[in-house]
């Protein structure tokens, strides 16, 4: 049985759901974390807790044109990126290949009397995306002293309990360790502080997700009463081949409100078709108790009168991004001691890309339109054009070949937390599934991480203990419930 004086179930589920833990809950009863822009207060023995900043979307009385905007937002780019340099030690980039980080190196450069270091990694193995050519394209453009660094499936699986150990809570980020190895290679380079390009893609709609549901919901107007040939269309692309297309003939008789948790995470994704059969009684009855009415919602509601944009783009960027992209930066990052900054995520630009109308950012198929037009003349036409890949760890091949055995090792023994928490013949099939190459791999991923945060936190002693080499800080230890 699950232990309830420790575990908050309903968390554990919204973790897999979303493949994070949004907003302010935890796994563990009775400890919550702070929201973003808010702050706690403890004076006289009380602590009040409350909200210093938002992100408001709206219009501007006065809408700037499109040009007259991308001058506005190429000034602002300049004046972060130049804030953010500021520092007495050595400052270096994270060079991905992509439109974000390469403007901010470019805007970088700029401002550099020296060269910068730039850093970025690739992976082992054949077959695999490679953003290294696109990297050092951009490097060399602009001068920098770059490196490079492998790593291996050996090396992604050896780190997986000091991930779940430095991260603290379950997050399916599987490009988090890659971020690990690149972070200690800028530390042994002595580079203290790091820019990266992250927030681009939350602040100006950069996610093709965000341009395939502004279409669909536009398909499902046009179609009306006859939204089922709608659905029998996506089914037969489907059964034709298109993987996504039973994904979205299943939001196609569901409201926005309804299926917009993040851009990670739907009522009807492939996670949660399986928990009928996966989940214990206990802890199935503790997620039907708690209902589907969760962070996303609340936010989706607080963003009432916006545009179907706007309200993606703000529940992802009080979730998706805080809750999983900044605090596996943040984390991985400061665990080598390096400080991790983020140009694009500058409240100023924030604040002018929610005042914006939406066809700046997303128009028809083009995604993060203005951004891309501000530094079009910085960035080599190679890489603003080209298609966006994120930064592709070949994670889902590695757990079904070289990490198939510590897979089904971790996840099927008999003392497990999974096999707590789920079904073992459901999840032995999960497995197979996996194996036999149906889309399963962020929740083998996230069931991964879930089950080595267990054994680094709770375990059979209720005690942390931190993995080699990390070490544990003042000894913390976690004490049952009184």
């Amino acid at each position: 049985m699950i232990d309830t004086a420790y575990f908050n179930l309903p968390a554990i589920d919204r973790s897999l759901s979303y493949h994070y833990l949004p907003g302010s809950e935890t796994l563990l009863q009775g400890v919550s974390k702070l929201d973003p822009g808010h702050c706690l207060t403890v004076e006289g023995g009380r602590v009040s807790i409350r909200q210093y900043w938002d992100l408001q979307f709206g219009r501007a009385a006065e809408p700037l044109g499109f040009d007259e905007a991308a001058d506005r937002l190429r000034a602002l780019l300049r004046t972060s990126v130049e804030d953010h340099m500021i520092s007495d030690v050595p400052v270096g980039v994270l060079l991905s290949g992509g439109v974000d980080s390469t403007a901010v190196l470019s805007l970088a450069a700029a401002r550099s009397e020296q060269p910068l270091h730039t850093f970025t990694m690739g992976f082992e193995g054949r077959n695999f995306a490679d953003e290294r050519p696109y990297a050092r394209m951009a490097a060399e453009k602009f001068g920098t002293l770059h490196h490079e660094i492998t790593m291996s499936a050996a090396e992604f699986q050896d780190f997986l309990p000091r991930y779940a150990w430095h991260m603290e809570e379950p997050v399916c980020e599987p490009p988090a360790i890659g971020l690990f190895f690149v972070s200690q290679l800028a530390r042994r380079h002595s580079v203290k502080v790091l820019l990266s390009g992250e927030g681009g893609d939350e602040a100006f709609g950069g996610y093709p997700e965000y341009r395939n549901l502004l279409l669909l919901e536009r398909l499902k107007r046009g179609f009306g009463p006859l939204k089922g040939l709608l659905r029998g269309g996506f089914s037969g692309l489907a059964q034709a081949g298109w993987k996504r297309g039973s994904h979205y003939a299943s939001l196609v008789d569901a409201d926005a409100a309804d299926y917009y948790c993040s851009r990670t995470a739907t009522p009807w994704s492939p996670f949660s078709r399986l928990k009928s059969s996966l989940y214990r009684d206990e802890l199935a009855a503790a997620c039907r108790a708690n209902g589907r009415d969760g962070p996303a919602q609340r936010l989706w509601r607080k963003a009432a009168g916006g545009s179907l944009l706007d309200r993606m783009l703000y529940v992802d960027t009080k979730t998706w991004l805080p809750d999983d992209l900044l605090v596996k930066a943040d984390k991985m990052t400061m665990a080598t001691s390096v400080e991790l900054r983020v140009p694009l995520l500058d409240s100023r630009i924030l604040e002018f890309a929610a005042s914006l109308p939406d066809s700046y950012k997303v128009r028809r198929f083009e995604l993060k339109r203005l951004l891309k037009a501000a530094v079009a003349p910085s960035v080599p036409p190679a890489i603003l054009s080209r298609k966006k890949t994120g930064f592709p760890v070949p994670y889902a091949h590695w757990l079904r070949h070289e990490m198939k055995e510590y897979v089904h090792d971790s996840l099927m023994a008999s003392d497990s937390f999974c096999r707590t928490c789920f079904s073992a013949p459901a999840l032995q099939k999960l497995l197979e599934a996996h194996q036999r190459g149906e889309p399963y791999s962020k929740e083998i991923f996230s069931l991964l991480v879930l089950e080595s945060w267990h054994r680094q936190f709770i375990g059979p002693a209720l005690r942390v203990t931190a993995p080699a080499p990390a070490a544990a800080p003042f000894g913390l230890r976690l004490r049952p419930a009184s």
